[in-house]
């Protein structure tokens, strides 16, 4: 704490006096400047505006910023603790806090054996499970003393990434067309970049998105589709591997997710025996109008099977190759 001394100007007999007023007066802490007086968040969302110029740092809070590798210099900490009822994404955030810049930990435990959730600066997500406490710890990362903290907490769906089991790629230009899922804050948009590697006996295919694949937010899943052409040679119908990113940037900073996928690329196949015949199988590459029909079978089982979430090593069948 700092020990602040008031002064009074008075006047007396026409003359100003300058003189200590009576007894010093001691700046008052925030009311969650240490770990057990921290604020109990019991419901979502919650927000809250908090002058943290007064706040200490002790032990427990340089064992809490060393958790997330934050030095302790010139520090002032406040904390939070909440314990969700059910499992659920939730959003942190510092936006609109003034006079010094906010660096926030997710933790569990306890003093003496905290462990670090997440660690942020600004704004950040983390998927809480219930009935696991979580201590929250808003710090001056800049060197100062704090400012005026403005925090805000709430379940939100946050940035959630998927990429389909599927991809296409078309057998001339050997391009592939990539698609999934992003789940993000409604009122926001996300993007998605990545990269797709395809190992074909000693030859290695690579490709990434050349352009950024924008998805709008509406707090639900949203279809997203991106081509990935290659840099060397051609993606053919098998086996490869993608691993892609989505970026979501918010007031006050950004969310992201990462997911990588194993998949097997499908070039134009057909979807009923019919097409198979009148040479149409040596069009889609087959080397009989059996194996052809052969396909289409145990595509539409595969298909089936996937609908119910049963996923097979088998599934789905593979393509015909194409030299």
């Amino acid at each position: 704490m700092r020990m602040r001394t008031h002064f009074l100007l008075a006047l007396a007999s026409g003359v100003f006096v300058l003189g200590v007023a009576a007894g010093p007066a001691w700046a008052q802490a925030p009311p969650n400047d240490t770990f057990e007086q921290a604020t109990k968040i019991h419901a979502l969302p919650f927000s809250q505006t908090l002058d943290t110029s007064e706040a200490t740092t002790d032990s427990t809070d340089a064992e809490a910023l060393a958790a997330c590798g934050i030095s302790v210099s010139g520090t002032a900490t406040v904390w939070y603790e909440f314990t969700p009822s059910i499992d659920q994404s939730l959003v942190i955030s510092t936006s609109g806090s003034t006079n010094y810049t906010t660096g926030v930990a997710v933790l569990t435990g306890s003093p003496g054996s905290l462990s670090a959730v997440t660690c942020f600066s600004g704004i950040g997500s983390f998927s809480a499970k219930a009935g696991q406490t979580y201590h929250i710890v808003v710090a001056d990362t800049g060197g100062g003393s704090g400012g005026t903290l403005n925090l805000s907490v709430e379940a939100s769906p946050g940035v959630e990434l998927s990429v389909d089991r599927f991809g296409q790629f078309d057998p001339e230009t050997g391009v592939v067309t990539l698609t999934g899922t992003l789940t993000c804050p409604s009122g926001f948009s996300g993007t998605v970049s990545g990269s797709l590697t395809q190992q074909q006996g000693d030859q290695t295919t690579t490709g990434t998105n050349i352009r950024a694949i924008n998805v709008p937010c509406n707090g639900a899943p949203q279809q997203w589709s991106g081509a990935f052409p290659s840099f060397d040679g051609k993606f053919e119908g098998g086996p490869a591997d993608a691993s892609v990113d989505a970026v979501v940037c918010l007031t006050g900073g950004c969310l992201a997710d990462h997911a990588d996928q194993s998949l097997i690329l499908r070039g134009p196949l057909p979807a009923t025996a019919e097409q198979c015949k009148n040479g149409g199988w040596q069009q889609f590459g087959f080397k009989s109008p059996v194996r052809c029909v052969i396909f289409v079978i145990q595509s539409r089982i595969c298909d089936a099977l996937e609908r119910h979430g049963i996923h097979l090593r088998i599934c789905p069948p593979m393509p015909p190759r194409r030299d």
